[in-house]
C-alpha cells in the first residue's frame, strides 16, 4: 500500500543519498521500510567515490578566492564537513527515525474511515477572498499613509 508519505520519500532519501547524508547501501523495501543491502561491495566503491568527489570540491572550492579569504571559506568547509561527519555517524538513528515514522503511516491507514475526522478543504472563492481583503487593506493603507503625510 503506497501512500503520500512513500511517494514524497523517495525524491527525498535520494538527495539525501546524494549529499552523503544517507548511506547508498540503504535500500527502500516494498513495505517502505529502509534496508541496509550488505551483500554488495558495490555501495562500498560509491561511498569511496562520493567522499573523493566531495574532497575534489572542496578543494577546488579553497583555491578559487584570494589568500584574504581563507578563513572565511575555511569556517564554511568545516561547517559544510561538520554536517556530513555528523551525519555519518547518526545514520543509525536517521533510519531508525524514518523506519518509525513509515511504521506509524502504516499504522494510521490501516485505520476505519469512520474514525478519522473529515477534513474539509477551502475551495478557491475563500482564497481568494482572503487575497482581495488583503491586497484591499494594503491599498487603504497606503492610502491613508499618503492623505496623512502630504
Amino acid at each position: 500500500m503506497t501512500t503520500v508519505f512513500h511517494i514524497t520519500l523517495r525524491p527525498i532519501l535520494f538527495l539525501m543519498k546524494c549529499m552523503g547524508i544517507i548511506d547508498i547501501s540503504y535500500t527502500m523495501e516494498s513495505t517502505g521500510v529502509l534496508v541496509k543491502n550488505i551483500n554488495s561491495t558495490f555501495p562500498a566503491f560509491l561511498e569511496i567515490s562520493r567522499m573523493i568527489v566531495l574532497l575534489i570540491c572542496t578543494y577546488i572550492y579553497l583555491s578559487q578566492y584570494e589568500p584574504e579569504f581563507y578563513v572565511l571559506q575555511i569556517i564554511k568547509i568545516l561547517q559544510f564537513w561538520n554536517v556530513i561527519i555528523a551525519a555519518r555517524l547518526s545514520t543509525f538513528w536517521i533510519n531508525k527515525f524514518i523506519n518509525g515514522i513509515i511504521e506509524f503511516d502504516q499504522k494510521i491507514a490501516t485505520l476505519s474511515l469512520h474514525l478519522l475526522i473529515p477534513q474539509r478543504s477551502w475551495k478557491k472563492i475563500k482564497w481568494d477572498t482572503i487575497y482581495i481583503s488583503y491586497s484591499h487593506t494594503l491599498l487603504d493603507l497606503k492610502l491613508y499613509c499618503c492623505t496623512l503625510v502630504p
